[in-house]
């Protein structure tokens, strides 16, 4: 799809056909290593059964624009499901500060705009992911429904603002049936709450690392 990955070329239109094509026919994409610039968010509509594969943690995703996210996943249309995130980093090439509060570097969304289900996303797994230089490193748009029946392991979080993981304002009281192996949250730049309205029920947590 053309993207150079060499941190100079903007491969946001580049990824972003890539991004739609691995949605829309149900693909796995492989990441390579490098330093892919992004000069605005990238979307992955409603869907399931597709992923990014990075090659290592040094396959960077890294936004260039202040104030918005860095990989958006969902719309305000339909769930996504099945959906799997592994070994990469998202991260902006500015530290955000906590006044940006749309700078998160991953985006769940549901169903905003219908009466109907505003599930976000379910029976996904996201590993080995790195967030950096954002507000907070995950974040459930208001009004959807935080993910569930997912799997979150091996992620850290440095240089975030606000911190780990926002769920303020989403639609649910609980985050169900959801598995949180090892997460490793830097916390000396955040404001906080690192985890903002994270409910949850019948969720099992593994271990949680907070630093200063």
């Amino acid at each position: 799809f053309g993207a150079r990955g060499d941190g100079t070329a903007d491969d946001t239109a580049s990824l972003q056909a890539w991004i739609s094509h691995l949605v829309t026919n149900h693909k796995r994409g492989w990441l390579p290593n490098g330093t892919y610039k992004i000069t605005s968010g990238l979307v992955a509509p409603s869907g399931s059964d597709w992923a990014i594969l990075g090659e290592s943690g040094f396959a960077v995703l890294k936004q260039h624009t202040d104030n918005v996210p860095v990989l958006h996943i969902g719309d305000s249309l339909n769930p996504s499901h099945s959906v799997h995130l592994e070994n990469f980093t998202l991260s902006y090439l500015n530290r955000q500060p906590a006044i940006n509060t749309n700078a998160n570097c991953l985006v769940f969304e549901g169903n905003t705009t219908t009466a109907g289900d505003a599930t976000s996303v379910y029976w996904s797994q996201f590993r080995s992911l790195i967030f950096l230089n954002g507000y907070y490193g995950m974040s459930t748009k208001p009004g959807s429904i935080q993910p569930w029946g997912s799997e979150f392991d091996d992620l850290t979080c440095r240089y975030l603002s606000g911190g780990f993981y926002n769920g303020q304002g989403s639609a649910n009281s609980g985050t169900p049936c959801n598995q949180w192996g090892r997460c490793t949250i830097f916390c000396d730049d955040a404001v906080g709450p690192i985890f903002n309205q994270w409910m949850t029920t019948s969720t099992t947590i593994g271990t949680l690392e907070f630093l200063l």
